[in-house]
């Protein structure tokens, strides 16, 4: 009788131990259920937090200058993703015009001109802070419109970054022209500079109605030049793509290269005083 007592006891208290291990085991592991709840809210809360820092805006943008023009002798535009148009303006001073919208962090990064008339200079800069994401603004479309007085008779730089180029002007009177791009499209109408000159790494080139001494420099696109008005000679070289020139009586000689890509020559007289020199390494020769 003591024997099966002390077993009885014994039994009990075994199964009492494992009912307490079962429920310190439970216990911890809800604990750690929690605890690894928390820590995912945490993280959640986290991520929601960045991505509230990291939102973008959309901004509009229409910021305008006039700037005196009295003994200024260089203008200079500075660009870095706008389009550029050029064109004329009955009015004393220089007009400048930024339009368009941006996407970007804080309205701190937003795009605008930066001016400087100093020692007989205009710079005009568009001016982009870092936000982040690089150079180049993928949801960003930017336009500058620049009116130069008619009456301007000094020099004229133009400089972009990516964008395309648009010159049109009836203005006589200016001495010198020069615009760079590395990444777009130019075009210049209807100037007579006493002298011009182009570089453009990635894209096409189109001048009409031009005066003056000419300078084309092209790694890749397609050069053509129209209806000069040339008093000195011109120059058109380009790396991989197509020339195409006018010739006319002013010219003085037209050099024109294409390591790869045709050369058109038009309007040539074989008993005119021009001194043509065409260069192709890849490419046709066409001259009539």
């Amino acid at each position: 009788m003591k024997k099966s007592k002390g077993i009885l006891i014994m039994v009990l208290v075994i199964i009492a131990l494992l009912g307490l291990y079962i429920g310190m085991k439970f216990i911890f592991s809800k604990g750690e259920k929690n605890s690894n709840e928390a820590s995912i809210v945490s993280e959640d809360q986290l991520i929601n937090e960045k991505s509230n820092s990291d939102k973008y805006h959309n901004i509009d943008i229409d910021e305008q200058s006039d700037i005196a023009l009295d003994d200024v002798e260089e203008i200079f535009l500075n660009c870095t993703t706008a389009n550029i148009n050029i064109i004329d303006t009955d009015k004393e001073n220089i007009e400048v015009c930024l339009v368009g919208h941006t996407h970007v962090k804080s309205y701190d990064y937003a795009p605008r001109l930066d001016i400087d008339k100093s020692n007989g200079k205009i710079e005009i800069n568009e001016v982009i802070d870092n936000n982040s994401t690089g150079l180049i603004n993928i949801g960003q479309e930017l336009n500058i419109e620049l009116k130069i007085p008619k009456g301007y008779t000094n020099k004229l730089y133009i400089n972009n970054f990516l964008g395309d180029i648009n010159i049109s002007s009836s203005n006589e009177l200016i001495k010198y022209l020069s615009v760079e791009c590395e990444e777009g499209n130019i075009s210049i109408k209807n100037m007579l500079p006493k002298e011009v000159v182009v570089i453009n790494k990635e894209g096409n080139v189109e001048l009409q109605n031009i005066g003056g001494e000419v300078s084309v420099d092209s790694y890749l696109g397609d050069v053509k030049v129209k209806n000069l008005k040339a008093n000195g000679n011109i120059y058109l070289k380009v790396n991989k793509g197509d020339v195409e020139t006018e010739l006319l009586k002013n010219t003085y000689k037209v050099i024109a290269k294409s390591s790869k890509g045709k050369v058109k020559v038009e309007n040539y007289k074989a008993d005119s005083d021009i001194v043509l020199d065409i260069q192709v390494n890849e490419g046709d020769i066409n001259v009539k």
